[in-house]
């Protein structure tokens, strides 16, 4: 049953922060960066098919399985995916081709809104301003399963997404007792999108799980792209 709570924390992960809009530019003072963050988790959905790379694996353990897809995401038609290669504990890899099906039925849904990172979920504030980057402190205003107590780390000047980092503040099973995620972002043609998600899963009575998602975008908006560094 532990692992039944897999397929809502993998989907709960791909889907947090998952669409970003066209680049925007941001200025200095502290509300203009919490408009620039809040842009990222709210703008239209951006056009692309992509290569994932999914796995899950459990710490000090040979239980572990991954997944190669094709995704495909329009602003019409939704999301869709094909399985391209998979390898390891055949119920693993069911636990993550279930958790992109629950994709696949978000995409006309609301959960846009209740991710966004804006003041309407979360307190926010400037906790460092660095040469090249300036940090976001999230503090969520409700127990929600898809919010985050963390940070959000934006470029300087150019104000573009990097990365979100922290511990979801409501665990989304009972099984669940913390869960931590890092998603990475990275420019790809006039887009800044997700690159890489990488998770630490705390079972109760089962032991610690990682999960990890890469993104490897091949079309963006009809025009065909070369691969973006990792972050």
């Amino acid at each position: 049953m532990a692992t039944a709570g897999l397929v809502r924390i993998a989907f709960v992960l791909i889907v947090i922060h998952a669409i970003a809009p066209a680049t925007a530019h941001a200025q200095s003072r502290h509300d203009d960066w919490f408009q620039q963050l809040a842009g990222w988790s709210e703008g239209p959905i951006v056009a692309n098919q992509a290569a994932r790379r999914l796995e899950v694996r459990k710490i000090n353990s040979n239980d572990e399985a991954w997944i190669e897809v094709t995704t495909t995401v329009d602003p019409v038609r939704g999301f869709s995916y094909r399985v391209d290669r998979a390898g390891g504990s055949p119920s693993l890899q069911q636990k993550m081709l279930k958790a992109l099906d629950e994709e696949g039925r978000t995409w006309n849904s609301r959960e846009q809104k209740r991710t966004a990172l804006s003041v309407v979920n979360y307190e926010l504030a400037v906790d460092e301003m660095r040469s090249d980057e300036v940090e976001i402190g999230l503090t969520p205003k409700r127990k929600d399963d898809l919010l985050i107590a963390g940070h959000a780390v934006l470029s300087r000047p150019a104000g573009e997404l990097l990365r979100i980092e922290g511990r979801l503040v409501k665990p989304p099973s009972i099984w669940l007792k913390e869960v931590t995620v890092t998603r990475n972002y990275a420019r790809v043609g006039r887009h800044v999108l997700p690159i890489r998600l990488e998770s630490q899963l705390r079972v109760r009575w089962f032991g610690d799980y990682v999960f990890s998602m890469s993104y490897q975008y091949e079309v963006v908006d009809g025009v065909h792209v070369a691969q973006v560094a990792k972050r």
